[in-house]
């Protein structure tokens, strides 16, 4: 065991003491070590403990020293085989460059990184193999010279290369590296070899300012210095999309709405058939409630007479405001036959027919009233009324009662007509009826916001 000697420093105020450093062994049982592990070494016979590596009259074959320690290994192109141990290197405190190039060493990547201090590192010529590690010289902040290059190393060129701040000359060529080129930014970069490996994409723009020759060997490779364009990778196609239903257009003026996008997905179909089917009833609902303000509805009368004659049509009444409750009888249809006609003369016709009682506002029949169109006024303890606007222009109301049906056909026409007979401006007089015996009509001249409840509360919303 070596024990190198104590500098004592003795200042005018205080002593520091450097403490002793202990090695496990000396520099040349360290080399002996390292031997051990090589093939076909006889060259190194002269590598024997006991005597001294750095001796000035037999300094070691191989060995590199300064000033008695060993600073360098310069074991290139003897033929070694074998594996490389670093731990005896580890013992050689001053060791700063190993040169095994142009050997037959086989395997991965030995680990010289464990060695921090190392400044130059010759392993170019060899059969080294398999990826290096990303990371391997992250802790190896002194190299200046790497040469690797004439090996079999695959993978990516490592990304802590680019780290190393000293880093003044790379040969990386004649191996098998693959992946793109990392971007080394190196300030001290002087030469850099990458020529013959497998590397692809565009050659970085702080590798520019290097000649041409040193990207060679790479199919892969493109840009301003290969003087080969590179080509945007061109994206996979997208499958095509699933025919989706077209977006709803809001409004009947016949505009189109925007068209729903096409999806690429089932779930996204279904999604947009479950809006589309959201929207179209929304739409429609709106529609029937705008129409049910304003459409007419239709008046239905259908019949049969006591001679069983003819053909029936059929006119329904509808509400038009959803305040008004209008019970399950006023969309009852009657029956009426519609192939006898109504006229002024036709007041002693058979059960049926429409009887005018008044001509004031003109002659109609049953056709004319049943072709007109029906709004519903209201509902009363006397029963439901409706505005009806025949062709001619002329407005009337009907009135459905229900408790005039117990009258008589003779009795009920002796009332309408007491009740024509009667002139005051606070009487509506009848214009015709129509009898049945489960059911009578009462006609009279519309007039506007002329309701008692209009008169009594002045509400603007009244049809009357």
């Amino acid at each position: 065991m070596a024990i190198a000697p104590a500098t004592i420093l003795r200042p005018t105020l205080m002593i520091i003491v450097t403490l002793p450093v202990i090695y496990s062994m000396t520099e040349a049982e360290a080399l002996v070590s390292l031997k051990s592990t090589f093939s076909n070494a006889q060259i190194l016979n002269g590598w024997v403990a006991g005597s001294a590596p750095c001796s000035v009259e037999d300094q070691w074959e191989g060995v590199v020293c300064n000033n008695g320690l060993v600073t360098g290994l310069r074991l290139g192109g003897i033929g070694l085989v074998g594996e490389i141990h670093v731990d005896p290197l580890l013992e050689l405190k001053g060791l700063r460059t190993i040169s095994l190039n142009n050997n037959s060493f086989t395997g991965s990547m030995p680990e010289f990184n464990r060695i921090g201090f190392l400044k130059a590192l010759y392993l170019q010529g060899n059969k080294f193999s398999g990826d290096i590690p990303q990371e391997y010289f992250q802790r190896m902040r002194s190299l200046k010279k790497v040469w690797l290059s004439d090996n079999q190393f695959t993978g990516s060129i490592p990304h802590s290369l680019t780290e190393i701040s000293n880093l003044m000359e790379l040969h990386l060529e004649n191996n098998q590296f693959s992946g793109t080129i990392p971007d080394f930014k190196n300030p001290t970069l002087e030469h850099i070899n990458l020529s013959n490996n497998k590397l692809e994409g565009e050659v970085p723009a702080s590798l520019l300012r290097f000649s041409e020759s040193m990207f060679s060997g790479n199919s892969g490779l493109c840009g301003e210095k290969i003087g080969k364009s590179c080509e945007k990778p061109v994206e996979a196609p997208s499958p095509a999309p699933i025919d989706a239903p077209q977006a709803v257009s809001v409004g009947g003026g016949g505009g189109g709405g925007a068209p729903v996008p096409h999806s690429n997905t089932p779930w996204e179909v279904a999604a947009i058939i479950i809006v589309s089917v959201v929207l179209v009833s929304i739409v429609v609902f709106f529609i029937v409630r705008t129409r049910q303000k304003k459409e007419e509805a239709r008046l239905d009368m259908l019949g049969n007479d006591a001679h069983g004659g003819g053909g029936s049509v059929e006119v329904q009444v509808a509400t038009t405001s959803a305040k008004r409750d209008v019970d399950a009888s006023s969309c009852t249809s009657i029956k009426k036959s519609s192939s006898k006609r109504g006229s002024a003369g036709s007041q002693n016709k058979g059960v049926g027919e429409l009887v005018i009682v008044n001509d004031e506002k003109g002659v109609f029949g049953l056709p004319d009233l049943m072709r007109a169109a029906a709004e519903v006024l209201g509902n009363g303890s006397f029963g439901s009324s409706y505005k009806a606007v025949m062709a001619n222009g002329v407005s009337v109301v009907v009135k459905r009662t229900r408790e005039m049906n117990v009258l008589e056909k003779d009795a009920f026409d002796a009332e309408m007509r007491k009740l024509s007979s009667l002139k005051h401006w606070n009487i509506l007089t009848p214009l015709a009826y129509h009898f049945r015996k489960d059911e009578k009509l009462v006609i009279s001249e519309y007039v506007p916001k002329s309701s008692l409840l209009f008169s009594l509360h002045g509400k603007a919303s009244s049809p009357y």
